[in-house]
């Protein structure tokens, strides 16, 4: 939880969004000048269906300048979301779509 609470806008989401979420792989790679983060994980909404995303962050540490979003894999499609508030709603929704 000390992860994902020093992530960007996870802090964003309600205690309950929150406890739905594993990290399934994390990996960083800290560089002089540059960073990059890949963190795997799913989201698993109220009604118990799971869903692969992944957060990709990277950085330039002298312009204090980085770039993140949460991605969505879905077979060969993959779609982007700038925060994990719309990425999770986005899971929320299709799940809603299948039942």
């Amino acid at each position: 939880m000390y992860l994902l609470y020093s992530l960007y806008g996870f802090r964003e989401l309600t205690k309950e969004e929150q406890s739905r979420i594993t990290v399934t792989k994390f990996e960083y790679a800290p560089m002089a000048d540059f960073f990059t983060a890949d963190m795997k994980f799913e989201y698993e909404n109220e009604k118990g269906v799971k869903t692969k995303l992944s957060y990709e962050l990277a950085g330039k540490r002298s312009e204090d300048h980085f770039f993140e979003h949460v991605l969505y894999e879905q077979s060969e499609n993959e779609i982007e979301f700038p925060n994990y508030r719309e990425a999770m709603d986005y899971c929320n929704q299709l799940s809603q779509k299948k039942h």
